[in-house]
């Protein structure tokens, strides 16, 4: 019945993508957050902990789940919507738009007006900043990087790592909101180029603390990720640009069991917090998912889940203008309001994963070979010529597939072993800066300790030198007096030898 229409699953349930190996492909590491805290000043770092970016700064110790994230991307909704994904975990929707977004990052995700851009204008280039004009750059891009041509989010962190020796604290804060956008929000590919227009607007850090940011990673990453295919979420890595990571924070906050050891109860998260609460919790901790144990409690079915995390909170709407409607979302927010009881059994189509798989098979079998007029000619030795160029095809057709799957398995591998050299060097820097800062604290200390030494020393020396000096000219001065005594007693007082006869 139409009334009660819902949307329908990306793909069957119990055929998703189940493979260890799936996984979001990520471009940005949330471990450099921590490089750019150690170099930055202590005025600066309260003034971004106190901008937008407060929240994120948080996260240092996050750790992006890239497994989770495409399990939940295979649990997609299908819908009308260009800028607002869904997705089900324990059989319950979950929406993810731009207002829970803004709740869990924190970010300013502002109006069209404040934001400059409209709906779907915030669209940008895979892989932007291949070519780089050189009237582009500006002053400021001189100030901070002089007459280099392409900077990488890379490069900049290799010399915060260097951590307050670097420059100056005002070029250190503006390289460190350059990370925070660039490489971490609004990022679009592995090689993290800097936009020449975003170094020219971090001249007024002001101006760049107060920009929607959070708007546009958004309206990047939701796109990103619809686009892609019930055939691309089979593969088994798929790329998905801008700051993936809050679509984690969204569905734990909306099922804080997920962080929940096995068979233990967290105090904060068993008490029903206000959703507020929980989310600046959840930011606080050394979030870390567990893939597995969450896929135990999505099949189960029988956990609380929040479907609006938003829903009741007295916060600004957040709208995208070139939005479409759907109506079968409309009946389900409808549905979510009126507490309906979802389980995971009312939920209709989707693809089947095993079928996908099917299809990238067949693409890569060879078409059956013409039987040429010279095999018309029956013989008796017909079926033993036949025989081998059956099996070489069947050979042939297996290897293509190996050939295939080792691939991808490889590219994914690749993949896989990138972040993690990636994280261990960005760890080995942010240590090293900080074993440099504390071997230089160190060393001056000692330092001023030998000088204070050294001073007291001298000090002590000077007046012992001086003390002896004092004693030796009062001892001369005695024995000049005891001299003249004995003269004036040696002679009579009328001039006649002492002891004489008169």
């Amino acid at each position: 019945m139409e009334e009660f229409r819902l949307p329908e699953r990306i793909f069957l349930r119990g055929l998703e993508p189940s493979g260890n190996r799936n996984r979001v492909n990520k471009y940005f590491n949330l471990k450099w957050i921590n490089v750019i805290r150690t170099a930055l000043e202590t005025d600066d770092l309260v003034l971004l902990e106190e901008s937008q970016f407060g929240q994120l700064l948080k996260m240092g110790n996050h750790t992006f789940s890239v497994m989770f994230v495409h399990y939940l991307l295979s649990r997609q909704l299908v819908t009308q919507k260009e800028y607002e994904m869904w997705w089900l975990f324990a059989g319950k929707p979950i929406r993810y738009g731009i207002e829970e977004f803004a709740l869990v990052t924190g970010l300013l995700c502002g109006d069209e007006e404040s934001s400059g851009r409209k709906g779907g204008e915030n669209k940008r280039k895979k892989g932007r900043g291949n070519e780089i004009e050189k009237d582009e750059r500006g002053p400021v891009w001189k100030e901070l990087f002089g007459d280099i041509s392409k900077v990488t989010v890379p490069w900049i962190l290799d010399n915060l790592s260097e951590g307050k020796n670097y420059k100056t604290p005002e070029i250190r804060l503006k390289l460190a909101l350059l990370v925070l956008v660039e490489g971490i929000l609004c990022v679009t590919s592995a090689l993290c180029l800097v936009r020449p227009d975003v170094v020219e607007k971090v001249g007024d850090v002001e101006g760049f603390l107060r920009h929607p940011w959070g708007r546009e990673s958004f309206l990047l990453t939701v796109p990103s990720a619809k686009e892609r295919t019930a055939g691309k979420y089979a593969q088994e890595t798929i790329a998905i640009q801008g700051f993936a990571h809050a679509m984690v924070l969204v569905t734990v906050c909306c099922c804080p069991e997920i962080i929940l050891p096995k068979g233990e109860v967290d105090p904060p998260l068993a008490a029903d917090l206000p959703i507020e609460d929980l989310v600046k919790f959840v930011a606080s901790m050394n979030l870390t998912i567990e893939p597995k144990s969450a896929q135990i409690l999505d099949k189960k079915g029988v956990v609380k889940v929040r479907s609006l995390l938003c829903y009741g909170l007295e916060r600004p709407r957040l709208t995208i203008a070139k939005e479409v409607k759907d109506p079968a979302v409309d009946h389900m927010v409808q549905l979510i309001v009126e507490h309906f009881r979802f389980d995971l059994n009312i939920w209709r189509g989707g693809v089947k994963y095993e079928v996908l798989e099917g299809r990238k098979r067949k693409r890569v079998d060879k078409k059956d070979v013409p039987e040429s007029s010279v095999g018309n000619c029956k013989d008796e030795n017909e079926e033993v010529k036949s025989a081998p160029r059956h099996e070489n095809e069947e050979v042939s057709r297996a290897g293509e597939e190996y050939e295939e799957r080792a691939e991808t398995m490889f590219s994914g591998y690749v993949a896989g072993l990138k972040d993690h050299f990636t994280k261990v060097v960005g760890e080995l820097r942010g240590e090293i800066g900080t074993r440099r800062v504390e071997m230089r604290a160190l060393v001056r200390g000692e330092l001023s300790n030998l000088r204070a030494e050294m001073r007291s020393l001298v000090e002590a020396m000077c007046t012992k030198y001086r003390g002896e000096k004092g004693h030796a000219k009062g001892g001369g001065d005695s024995g000049e007096a005891d001299g003249n005594v004995r003269q004036s007693k040696s002679k009579d007082p009328g001039g006649a030898t002492f002891g004489g006869v008169e």
